[in-house]
């Protein structure tokens, strides 16, 4: 493999890291800043909004050639957004904290989408995104368990609470910042138009990508209502202790994980209709359980298939898409589905939000009605693009 690509994929893993250590427990450490699971909710949601604009912003001002400028850029901006949350910690000032939680949210969402277009820069493959996002995903929970396993303990005589996670998190951006500015991206030419006007002409002619994105705005809905809040649907309706909660939540991530790496290496390419049915389909029976007969078991069966399904079947069925546009239009389109895609997962946890104050029944009808929604999409997309590839087969 390509040694700046290498370099690309650590630092995916260390980003994924570092957000793992603080955001898994995000819900909680807001609770402990004396925020309700409304407020919580409200702060969730907006964040998805904010990075909406933020992306909108950027895919009108970053060009190509200035991408890996604009990574270590936002980099700078987490490292100091993080470490001032560390020392706002129960300050009282959560009119404050709410505005930065907002900014590294939206900055953490637009530095890993702009991993991906670097790295097609290199070298573009279907099975490297998915490896890029599975990676992500291993250091993302690998960081959970690590902050789950450590929370409430003794290191070193030091007490260690959800705010220490503020500072490793910090320490793994640092690594971060000093690697991009090593990783050496071929020089881009800079006669760039207005890159997403150009996409958004394109997407709107063609069927496939309209489709695509659909499925992921009803995707991301039926799935943050169910799992915006997750942590606080075990803590507070399952009653579970916050570190069962945070194990739990390991556990279905890393099944989910372990899944999507089996398939990656050996259903990739062979059977997408069949991967779908097993995502979408099996999803809509296990929401359907608990619609008709709501207690702690069919809840939990509902948020484990839906857990172990995200990782296992999500990457495999984007990269096609994805990689269907020019390396010079990755980030644009990316940053078009990625606001599509924060304005649903808004939507969804504000859903989530409403589910946990009303019922969780509420919750899994909304989650099966959107989830048949995207099913919809998800079969005529890949309908069509199977028909497309065929054609250029030809």
């Amino acid at each position: 493999m390509n040694k700046e690509i290498r370099k690309l994929l650590t630092i995916t893993a260390l980003i994924a890291f570092a957000e793992g250590l603080f955001y898994n427990f995000l819900e909680l450490w807001l609770t402990n800043n004396n925020m309700s699971t409304t407020t919580i909710s409200r702060v969730l949601s907006l964040c998805a909004l904010i990075t909406v604009s933020v992306i909108f912003l950027c895919s009108n001002v970053i060009k190509p050639n200035k991408i890996k400028k604009f990574a270590i850029t936002l980099t700078i901006i987490r490292i100091i957004t993080i470490l001032s949350l560390f020392f706002l910690y129960q300050s009282g000032l959560n009119i404050i904290i709410r505005f930065l939680i907002f900014i590294d949210y939206s900055c953490s969402v637009e530095l890993f989408a702009s991993i991906y277009p670097m790295i097609t820069y290199l070298k573009k493959e279907d099975k490297l995104y998915a490896k890029k996002n599975l990676i992500y995903e291993i250091f993302y929970y690998l960081a959970s368990g690590i902050s789950g396993f450590l929370v409430g303990k003794t290191l070193l005589n030091y007490n260690v609470t959800y705010n220490t996670y503020l500072i490793f998190s910090a320490l793994s951006l640092i690594i971060v910042l000093i690697i991009l500015i090593n990783v050496k991206i071929p020089n881009q030419k800079e006669d760039y138009k207005n890159l997403l006007e150009t996409v958004f002409q394109k997407v709107r002619k063609d069927k496939i990508s309209i489709l695509y994105l659909l499925y992921i705005f009803f995707n991301n809905i039926s799935f943050y209502a169910l799992t915006g809040m997750l942590l606080t649907i075990l803590t507070k309706t399952l009653e579970l202790t916050p570190n069962i909660g945070a194990y739990v939540k390991l556990a279905l991530s890393l099944i989910s994980v372990g899944l999507g790496t089996l398939i990656l290496f050996k259903l990739t390419s062979k059977n997408n209709y069949l991967n779908i049915s097993i995502k979408y389909i099996g999803r809509i029976l296990a929401y359907l359980i608990p619609i008709i007969y709501l207690n702690k078991i069919t809840i939990l069966i509902g948020i484990v298939y839906t857990a172990i399904t995200s990782s296992a079947y999500g990457h495999i069925l984007d990269a096609p898409y994805i990689n269907r546009f020019n390396k010079e239009e990755q980030l644009t389109f990316a940053n078009l589905s990625e606001m599509l895609g924060y304005l649903s997962r808004s939507i969804g946890t504000y859903f989530c939000g409403l589910g946990i104050i009303k019922g969780l029944k509420f919750t899994f009808i909304i989650a099966f009605i959107f989830t048949t929604i995207c099913t919809i999409f998800a079969f005529l997309a890949n309908y069509y693009k199977e028909r497309s590839d065929k054609h250029d087969r030809q």
